[in-house]
């Protein structure tokens, strides 16, 4: 086999991002795999592996129809690497709690309408931030739940704030507030014009509703295991269409349907048997690089909402 130059000393930007593509490609388990966590093609992701192999005289793995597996040179090379990587995040680390000052962009992910959700009171946040740090530039992002959760541990964002369903390894949740989920009916809909008290909860199982997207809590679990699942939507927007064309039942918190019930657009289903509550929660990663920016938006968000 041919063998490329050794891998340069020091070791570079360049060959620090390829290392993490590679990390990143193992832990998902392959180059397909790791596309939407990288946003990169898989004949992208392949290149860069490739361009990796070849500075290092290495062969890291085997890809292909029958799957991706490490080479006994590429089990090495990953130990090797994650070594590298969290003697990059002690420095980081380090140097960072030399400088008071933070500078930069400081990123915030935030699960569908959660932003305007009147008890994060965001703007306030917003607002002192601004008096606070002017020199921080504040990045706000809207995603679903496995993307902040992501994001947040690829160091991608520093503090996330989404519903909590569950606790994944390297994150540290923070409990923010509760809210309540109800069932929406639309305008359109034959179960519209009629009383709760005429309604039989038969026939509220029975109609075709949308599942919300995302792993719920077991209370959740418990409601949707009884109806009749016909739809998926995540974004509330999109969940608000399928139950506005009167063809599908669906749960939002009261803070999003106000506007719609005032407009007589949609109204709630026996709102005291068709309800769960869902704990929302910030979310950071344990021993991030650039803990103090996470810290201060963690400290101004929970010194809001308690």
């Amino acid at each position: 086999m041919y063998r490329a130059p050794s891998l340069p000393k020091p070791v570079g930007d360049y060959e620090i991002k390829l290392l993490r593509i590679f990390l990143t490609v193992v832990e998902c388990g392959g180059l397909a795999a790791a596309e939407s966590t990288l946003n990169l093609t898989r004949s992208t992701i392949s290149i860069h592996i490739k361009n990796l192999e070849q500075r290092l005289g290495l062969v890291l793995c085997v890809r292909g129809r029958r799957g991706f597996r490490l080479t006994e040179q590429g089990e090495k090379t990953y130990q090797a690497a994650l070594e590298l990587m969290r003697a990059l995040d002690q420095f980081s680390h380090q140097v960072g709690d030399m400088d008071p000052t933070l500078r930069g962009d400081l990123i915030l992910h935030c699960s569908d309408e959660l932003a305007l959700a009147s008890p994060l009171k965001l703007p306030d946040t917003i607002a002192q931030l601004a008096k606070q740090q002017p020199q921080l530039q504040l990045v706000l992002q809207t995603a679903t739940i496995p993307e902040i959760e992501q994001a947040v541990l690829s160091e991608q964002a520093h503090v996330g704030v989404l519903p909590h369903y569950r606790n994944i390894d390297g994150l540290v949740y923070y409990p923010l507030f509760s809210e309540t989920m109800y069932l929406a009916c639309g305008r359109r809909h034959p179960l519209f014009t009629r009383t709760d008290s005429e309604i039989e909860d038969s026939e509220v199982l029975a109609c075709g509703t949308v599942h919300p997207g995302v792993e719920l809590n077991e209370a959740g679990r418990k409601i949707l295991r009884k109806m009749h699942l016909t739809a998926r939507a995540y974004h509330y927007e999109t969940r608000a269409a399928l139950v506005l064309a009167g063809t599908h039942l669906g749960f939002f918190p009261k803070s999003y349907l106000e506007p719609y019930l005032a407009q007589g657009q949609l109204r709630l289903l026996q709102p005291e048997r068709f309800c769960y509550p869902v704990q929302h929660a910030l979310v950071c990663k344990a021993g991030a690089r650039e803990r103090q920016k996470a810290a201060l938006l963690k400290g101004m968000i929970l010194e809001q909402t308690s």
